[in-house]
């Protein structure tokens, strides 16, 4: 399938969603563009990634290395590739339950990424491992709502926006936060959640002034949140998002609205240029397989984490009998085994009638065959070290807690 062509238009409503995936055209790396097509004369190639929670495949899609093989792939062939994350990758996966996002810093920094703003996940340690983690990147980190309350500045030395130029391009950056959901205020207590609508109203006047070319939004909110962003400050051009698992390319006005999905099993490609009209972009959501190989360096730094864990994560703790699925598209829209056994688990061991858990707690994405379960697993499982409670609650009030958990489908969110 061909990339998709965004218009360049000015003022037109749109309200549409699409998605365009678009598979490799050979079981190679895809091949160079024609030198005809219009986006080769885009001066800059935004490669994007959100929610990526592990540093190597997952059922053989994704994995930082072949990220990096891509990266290095398209600036061999003249491009300016800008990879940039949207938030969620220093938890939770197994290595980041022992690591706590030390693994996933050291590979994004081998695999060349350039820019990440903040998530809901990246508090999961508290502030101190936070500022520990930005201080070990080599990567710029850009967030305007997330303010040190002692400094009265953005969290970490990031800056709440950047101006970069690609070759005639001006870019301005913005990096916006969610404060909606996914955070815990006790651990937090230091920082000062600002609105993104208020931080974006504040920081995007500055970006006019420096007369950039072209606005980009970092984002780590829902997509209501980011259509509605979209809506109010229609000079915004493309939101780089994040938070929803599953790809997401949509127009809401004149702003072009991309999530790539979850670790890094596809990547979205977005060329970006100027002309009179305004700004064309260019979209292509590109599946990361075993087509593309691992690029050396970043391999070596994940397979020295992957030494590093301990070998009791090995140790055989239960047995299926069956396949057990934590797919997240099912897990968070259907009944699921792993759902059932996590819950009857909480009975268990509490001797409670009922056992309530949010589905975004049960982690890994994939369907574990039949046979021993190791530690491992059930840490890719449980990864976050929730705590169960137990209490009295009437028969009214659980049916109206049901309720509200189911009224949200098809969202999901985390």
């Amino acid at each position: 399938m061909m990339p998709l062509a965004l218009p360049a238009f000015r003022g037109l409503r749109v309200a549409a969603v699409a998605l365009v995936l678009c598979a490799f055209v050979s079981p190679a790396l895809a091949q160079p563009d024609d030198h005809s097509a219009p986006r080769t004369l885009a001066p800059l190639t935004i490669l994007q990634l959100n929610d990526v929670y592990t540093t190597g495949p997952v059922d053989d899609r994704g994995g930082l290395a072949r990220i990096a093989t891509f990266k290095k792939t398209l600036a061999a062939e003249g491009r300016t590739p800008f990879l940039m994350l949207a938030g969620d990758f220093l938890s939770s996966s197994v290595e980041s339950t022992v690591f706590k996002g030390e693994q996933m810093v050291a590979a994004l920094n081998a695999a060349g990424l350039d820019m990440a703003t903040l998530g809901n996940h990246e508090f999961d340690f508290g502030v101190d491992v936070l500022l520990q983690r930005m201080r070990e990147a080599r990567f710029a980190w850009v967030v305007s709502n997330v303010v040190d309350k002692q400094t009265g500045r953005p969290v970490g030395g990031a800056s709440p926006y950047i101006v970069r130029s690609f070759g005639r391009l001006k870019v301005g950056f913005l990096g916006l936060c969610l404060i909606s959901e996914g955070l815990r205020p006790d651990r937090l207590n230091r920082l000062q959640f600002i609105d993104p609508p208020e931080a974006a109203s504040t920081y995007l006047p500055a970006l006019q002034a420096q007369q950039v070319d072209v606005i980009v939004v970092l984002s780590h909110l829902t997509f209501a949140e980011d259509r509605a962003l979209a809506d109010r400050f229609p000079e915004i051009d493309v939101i780089v998002g994040g938070h929803e698992h599953y790809p997401i390319a949509a127009i809401e006005n004149r702003t072009f609205i991309s999530k790539a999905g979850s670790d890094a099993k596809n990547v979205a490609r977005i060329d970006i240029d100027r002309r009179a009209s305004g700004v064309e972009r260019f979209y292509e959501l590109v599946p990361i397989t075993s087509a593309i190989p691992d690029e050396a360096s970043t391999a070596a730094v994940v397979a020295s984490f992957t030494a590093r864990l301990s070998k009791e994560l090995t140790i055989v703790v239960g047995r299926t009998e069956v396949a057990l699925d934590a797919a997240s598209h099912r897990l968070r829209t259907s009944e699921s085994n792993v759902g059932n056994l996590v819950a009857d688990a909480m009975r268990a061991s509490t001797g409670s009638d009922v056992a309530l858990l949010n589905a975004g707690g049960i982690r890994g994405d994939r369907v574990h065959p039949p046979g021993p379960v190791i530690r491992r697993d059930v840490i890719e499982f449980l990864p976050f070290g929730n705590v169960v409670c137990v209490i009295s609650v009437s028969g009214r009030i659980l049916l109206d807690a049901l309720n509200a958990g189911v009224s949200r489908l098809p969202a999901v969110a985390g």
